[in-house]
């Protein structure tokens, strides 16, 4: 077992100064995760089944068992707002209101991201059930065609991947297992419909 010391533990031979070193861990701050959007549980409808995390994610619903596609964009500030994000406070305002810094850099897409995203969708637009809808980005039943969508978008980025030579890559194979597995799970919707 490691014996990990505090700074407490180090007692008087600790160097000179060393207790106001704002690089040391001691000294820094725990992280305030926080989101734009916090849905209650109640409000989300949705889980994720797969998602590549970053345009694509299937869904779902609670409700009926019902498969949906639903297509977002990672980067916009529509989504992030959805996103669980770091925040450090760095004082007041001219208002006297609280001011913080928000760390986008290190903001990840997650499931929570994605479930309440589609559920705020799916309520305010309502879902889709053709593939028109689903290009306008309305949470959608998948069928057969989106599914073959899906399916080509997947199979076209496993070959960029291969051409690349990225796919022996730990994030590389990572993604190609990914991929394959959204394709596996789509292949049946090419045949059988989901009503």
């Amino acid at each position: 077992m490691k014996n990990i010391k505090t700074f407490e533990s180090w007692g008087s031979n600790y160097p000179a100064g060393a207790e106001y070193d704002p690089r040391a861990p001691w000294n820094q701050r725990d992280p305030e995760y926080v989101r734009g959007i916090d849905l209650k549980p109640s409000e989300l409808k949705f889980d994720v089944v797969h998602s590549d995390y970053s345009e694509i994610a299937i869904l779902k619903r609670k409700d009926d068992g019902k498969i949906y596609a639903v297509v977002f964009d990672s980067t916009d500030d529509g989504f992030k707002d959805y996103m669980q994000v770091d925040r450090e406070y760095i004082g007041r305002d001219e208002d006297g209101d609280y001011e913080y810094e928000y760390d986008w850099d290190n903001a990840e897409v997650d499931d929570e991201a994605i479930i309440a995203y589609a559920s705020d969708e799916a309520k305010y637009n309502g879902l889709g059930n053709n593939f028109n809808d689903y290009e306008n980005g309305k949470v959608t039943l998948v069928n057969s065609e989106i599914a073959e969508e899906i399916i080509d978008l997947y199979q076209f980025a496993i070959k960029a991947l291969k051409k690349s030579g990225r796919e022996t890559s730990y994030s590389g194979k990572k993604k190609m297992e990914e991929y394959n597995n959204i394709i596996d799970f789509l292949q049946p919707f090419l045949e059988t419909p989901n009503d």
